[in-house]
């Protein structure tokens, strides 16, 4: 929740291109609060600022992230690790920002908001983008929507599966269970069935 005194700041800065500002106040728009009245249409445009640039911006962040824990990992000098430190940790909020974005562009579209912005096709866009980039929350979302056969999506297990695995792989606690859910409904299935499946 942005402060009364970090709204004028963090909305200059959303203006001037950061998009972890622009992030931020997307979402703060679309959470509302005691200082920041709920907007929706406020809250789209600012998140679609984040979500709609250039794909190769986000490599870039990625790359350097990378980049930057090698330098890291060599970096003898206290103060060079310091600045080593604080890059990662700006690059991080970067990504964060990306995701924080993409799931509430989703969210929006998906109807969660009410039925104003509701767009089933631009909210499984997003989905699949933020599963794209490698973001767990994204690609359990996403696992759950294809395993469904909800907003449009082509119902299928073994995909949705597929998202929920690489989810679970990166420490997604619910996608965990998901899983444990799914192996044990099938686990049951089985049991019911006169031949085994080939």
């Amino acid at each position: 929740m942005l402060e009364p005194g970090s709204i004028v700041k963090v909305a200059a800065a959303a203006k001037a291109g950061d998009i972890r500002a622009q992030s931020a106040l997307g979402t703060a728009y679309l959470r509302g609060g005691p200082y920041l009245a709920k907007n929706l249409t406020q809250a789209v445009y600012w998140l679609h600022k984040v979500a709609d640039r250039d794909p190769a911006e986000f490599d870039r962040i990625h790359r350097r992230m990378r980049y930057v824990l090698e330098e890291r990992r060599h970096e003898s000098d206290p103060q060079s690790q310091r600045m080593l430190d604080r890059e990662y940790l700006s690059l991080v909020e970067r990504k964060l920002a990306y995701e924080q974005a993409l799931l509430g562009l989703a969210q929006v579209y998906a109807g969660g908001q009410g039925a104003s912005h509701a767009n089933p096709q631009l909210a499984l866009k997003y989905l699949r983008l933020g599963a794209a980039y490698g973001f767990p929350s994204s690609q359990r979302v996403l696992g759950l929507v294809i395993l469904s056969g909800s907003l449009g999506a082509r119902r299928s297990e073994l995909e949705g599966r597929r998202w929920l695995y690489a989810a679970a792989a990166k420490g997604d606690r619910v996608a965990v269970r998901w899983l444990t859910e799914l192996d044990k409904s099938s686990a049951a299935n089985r049991m019911g069935e006169p031949f085994p499946r080939s």
